[in-house]
């Protein structure tokens, strides 16, 4: 058999080739932050032609907006999140509704997007007791609403609120004190009940209308 010489000086103590030539010959081949998403966008354009591949758009969407959000260009990402959001994924389960607006919530976390980071994990909570499941989630939906407060602008310290120093909308911050009255509730917790509409009464009582009081 004919002996294969290999020179010494053509690999590294990492037997890789220090010869760079082949190295700068692939970086050419590699794609640019601007197409990496252009191609992005042509698959999801095919993807959305065919009605069965809604899970792979999703797919795509979401990490799309995983490099984007490396990028620091968060309108672009938001603008693939809005197409994600209306991607018809056809008969989903209960439990991946909430995986699905759950992942949506933390997408638009990691670009910035606070508020709405805080609607869909509002929406992801109330899918948790939604009347189509058997034994709703009441600990699971009480968790994700508290984890929505900072997206509202809400804390639950009264320090916060002292007089003229209010922050966000009172009428979205009143309906989710509202609603971890009655999750707290259905939780079998009243104790914990009380003290949010105590908490309702001493900090939005401005906002309260003669009804609401």
């Amino acid at each position: 058999a004919q002996e294969v010489l290999i020179d010494p000086g053509a690999l590294t103590t990492n037997g890789i080739s220090a010869d760079t030539s082949t190295e700068i010959g692939r970086a050419k081949n590699c794609l640019s932050p601007e197409d990496i998403i252009e191609k992005y966008k042509e698959a999801i354009s095919y993807y959305g032609k065919y009605k069965n591949a809604g899970v792979i758009e999703l797919e795509a969407c979401v990490k799309a907006v995983r490099v984007l959000a490396i990028q620091k260009r968060a309108r672009e990402a938001s603008e693939f999140l809005q197409n994600a959001v209306y991607i018809n994924l056809g008969q989903l389960s209960e439990e991946e509704k909430i995986q699905r607006y759950s992942i949506l919530s933390e997408l638009y976390e990691l670009i910035g997007f606070h508020r709405k980071s805080a609607f869909f994990k509002r929406v992801a909570a109330m899918q948790c007791v939604a009347p189509t499941i058997p034994e709703p989630g009441w600990r699971a939906c009480y968790k994700l609403l508290l984890e929505t407060l900072p997206g509202y602008s809400l804390s639950l310290d009264p320090k916060d609120f002292s007089k003229g120093t209010h922050r966000g909308w009172a009428a979205v911050q009143m309906r989710l004190l509202h609603e971890l009255v009655y999750a707290s509730r259905r939780m079998g917790n009243p104790g914990l009940s009380v003290r949010h509409l105590s908490f309702l009464l001493q900090t939005m009582l401005d906002f309260l209308s003669d009804q609401g009081q």
